[in-house]
């Protein structure tokens, strides 16, 4: 009894906070647009890219964030927008009619009115899908309310012949597209392990090593030899006056497991031995 009160007031507690969170981000969109009259569907985190005609490859624009599928009252009454977490300026699409869009879990490609050719990567396959299907059911709505207005039909007909246009070769372009995005996870790893590295190099205090130095037993007072201790405090005092940082052996060894963990640092590495030799 007491188990399921407790599940269920946590459920309560996550629709109210979800119901809280809704109401907080439609008031944040309303702020830049305030047509909006409700948020339909989202995705949690969306990249987008760009097909380049001279290029004939796709680009990432500095887009990602979640997305948000909405209804105006104001026309085009539907819209998604992406919250850019890479600038302020965010990115918004109207449904259309004429909006041309295949799926390919986890991308979905699309033309917009301006006749770019855009791919949206999702971040969940689920999602993907889901957005496909409901931003598919618009367009159908607007195309069926737009044929019911077109007297002789040659509009629509128009379109349909459009988008079997630009349905020749999708299949391409939706693995260049993959492809793309591969490239660009891949470019994003190796650069966090050579961030990786850049911070090991700063625990050890920087990327040149200090040359060693030995002190030779002399022959007078206590003992002679090196002193571990002593020559331990010394080194420390040192890299305290040049700006150093103390490590423990404990955070270097975890700081190197990490690093060499990473499959591209592996790579980085074997690419240095073998320009090297």
């Amino acid at each position: 009894g007491q188990g399921e009160e407790g599940t269920a007031a946590m459920g309560d507690k996550a629709l109210v906070n979800k119901s809280e969170s809704d109401k907080l981000t439609l008031a944040s969109l309303r702020r830049n647009d305030n047509t909006i009259e409700e948020i339909i569907d989202t995705a949690k985190h969306v990249s987008l890219y760009e097909f380049q005609l001279g290029l004939n490859e796709w680009k990432r624009r500095d887009v990602e964030g979640s997305l948000f599928v909405v209804k105006r009252s104001a026309l085009p009454r539907f819209q998604f927008i992406i919250l850019n977490r890479l600038s302020p300026k965010n990115h918004l699409e109207d449904i259309l009619d004429s909006t041309d869009l295949e799926k390919q879990a986890p991308y979905i490609m699309y033309k917009t009115s301006q006749q770019e050719l855009l791919g949206l990567w999702f971040y969940e396959d689920k999602e993907c899908e889901k957005i496909f299907h409901l931003l598919t059911k618009i367009s159908l709505a607007n195309k069926v309310s737009a044929s019911s207005l077109d007297d002789d039909g040659n509009g629509s007909g128009r379109k349909k012949q459009g988008a079997a246009q630009n349905g020749n070769g999708s299949r391409k372009m939706m693995a260049d597209l993959a492809q793309a995005h591969s490239h660009q996870q891949t470019k994003e790893k190796r650069s966090a392990a050579a961030n990786e590295i850049d911070d090991l190099l700063g625990m050890l205090g920087g990327g040149e090593a200090a040359p060693a130095t030995t002190t030779k037993a002399t022959g007078g007072g206590g003992g002679g030899g090196d002193r571990p201790k002593e020559r331990g405090k010394a080194q420390a005092a040192a890299a305290a006056s040049s700006g150093g940082v103390a490590i423990t052996k404990a955070q270097l060894k975890a700081a190197l497991q990490r690093v060499v963990r990473k499959d591209e640092f592996v790579e980085m590495l074997y690419n240095e031995i073998k320009n090297g030799a």
